[in-house]
């Protein structure tokens, strides 16, 4: 009886590890030029040290969802400098990215 109870016990606590783990939010946001305010179609929003991301489309919005503790969205696109935006909770995040100089 001791042992089906422990099983039990830690069956329960991989379960509820498990949940509390994967749970997630869904960011949005556009992202534009910041030095017209044009949308930019096609610009990778990825999350900081995981291979999840998205694009924007055509009128430069994502949505994406990241794990609860994700901090840090990489924000990038040919001939624009990558951006890092914290996330610190926000659900809609809006980026302007700066023309690259080089």
């Amino acid at each position: 009886m001791k042992s089906k109870l422990l099983l039990l016990f830690f069956l329960l606590i991989g379960v509820s590890g498990a949940l509390a783990g994967a749970q997630t939010r869904d960011v949005s946001g556009v992202v534009t030029d910041k030095s017209d305010g044009s949308a930019i179609a096609g610009a990778n929003i990825t999350i900081k040290g995981t291979s999840a991301g998205t694009a924007t489309d055509v009128n430069g919005k994502f949505n994406l969802k990241v794990a609860n503790d994700a901090t840090t969205l990489i924000v990038s696109f040919i001939g624009y400098e990558t951006q890092e935006v914290i996330i610190n909770g926000q659900s809609t995040i809006n980026i302007n990215l700066d023309e690259s100089s080089s």
